[in-house]
């Protein structure tokens, strides 16, 4: 899958794989394309990596750490960011396009699963209307 969305133009494509062979093999395959510049491996645990960053996020999970990836996503990931997952679906979330011939599910993360995100903005719209608040009320 990485080197699929970088050969479609992603600028920069991070996997994340537990599995000491695949990531081996994953390097070596980015070598081998010239692709290293753009596609890149990490050995880790996708569940103690930082998605805040990640605009789109793959999976291929058990359904038992699809459960636990859906809070973290919620939490990290910003409002618009994708998730697609192959194989299973996160229980209790609608996919927002899903692709049957494929068994691929696209969830988007929304605006109100990001709390810090959503509570940002309401202080950044706050701050752009205080002045006039301000002036309308004088003391």
């Amino acid at each position: 899958m990485l080197f699929e969305a970088a050969s479609a133009g992603a600028a920069l494509c991070v996997g994340v794989e537990a599995d000491p062979i695949k990531c081996w093999w994953i390097r070596r395959e980015a070598k081998r394309r010239g692709m290293q510049g753009i596609v890149s491996i990490i050995r880790a645990n996708l569940l103690n990596i930082d998605l805040s960053k990640a605009d789109i996020v793959f999976v291929f999970l058990s359904p038992a750490l699809m459960k636990r990836l859906k809070q973290k996503v919620f939490n990290e990931m910003k409002p618009g960011s994708i998730v697609a997952s192959y194989e299973h679906r996160f229980k209790g979330w609608e996919p927002e396009t899903t692709d049957a011939k494929l068994n691929v599910y696209i969830y988007r993360i929304p605006l109100k699963a990001h709390s810090s995100y959503y509570q940002t903005m309401l202080n950044l719209r706050l701050f752009t209307h205080l002045p006039n608040l301000l002036a309308s009320h004088p003391r």
